[in-house]
């Protein structure tokens, strides 16, 4: 940005990378060997705080890649996989959410149809505010997933791998400012 005088303003030409978000997991681990196909699992919460000005809130394009079992929401707006705003509708399925703080809004990442496990691959569009702190939350509600053992997804390194339960990866593509 120009200011009055002519000199430019830094601050508001370079854009935060979001790196602190960029390449997070939700990892939701088998805590007991699967039978057959479920196990038992606990909840998961993970916290960033981003970087940027605590004055500008940014659009932020990502990359969500995982493997999980769906999610079922209402109250929000579906965008594909993607689930914006609302509130699950299921008491045994997994809740895959990310929350941000400022301005404050839940993402659901698990939006899909049918039973058992399903590979995520997609973009989305959220707004973080600069300082902001975003958390991820990842429960199955009646303590047992679907048990993933044998998918990887190409790009997406979880340990073990394949990883035993469900897991997603947020990759920041693109930060703008209005």
């Amino acid at each position: 940005m120009v200011k009055l005088d002519g000199s430019v303003d830094v601050d508001a030409t370079v854009l935060p990378s979001f790196g602190e978000l960029s390449g997070q997991q939700w990892l939701m681990p088998c805590t007991a060997a699967p039978n057959p196909n479920l196990c038992d699992c606990n909840d998961v919460t993970h916290k960033v705080t981003v970087g940027g000005r605590p004055d500008v809130t940014y659009t932020v394009r990502v990359r969500i890649r995982g493997i999980m079992e769906r999610g079922t929401y209402t109250g929000g707006m579906a965008q594909g996989s993607w689930y914006v705003g609302g509130m699950t509708t299921s008491t045994f399925l997994t809740v895959a959410e990310l929350r941000v703080a400022q301005p404050a809004q839940s993402y659901f990442l698990n939006n899909v149809n049918g039973m058992g496990l399903s590979v995520l691959d997609y973009e989305a569009t959220l707004s973080i505010t600069g300082g902001a702190e975003v958390t991820l939350f990842m429960s199955a509600l009646d303590a047992r997933e679907s048990a993933n053992g044998t998918m990887t997804i190409p790009g997406v390194m979880t340990m073990p791998s394949p990883y035993l339960g469900q897991f997603a990866q947020i990759d920041v593509l693109e930060v703008t400012a209005p």
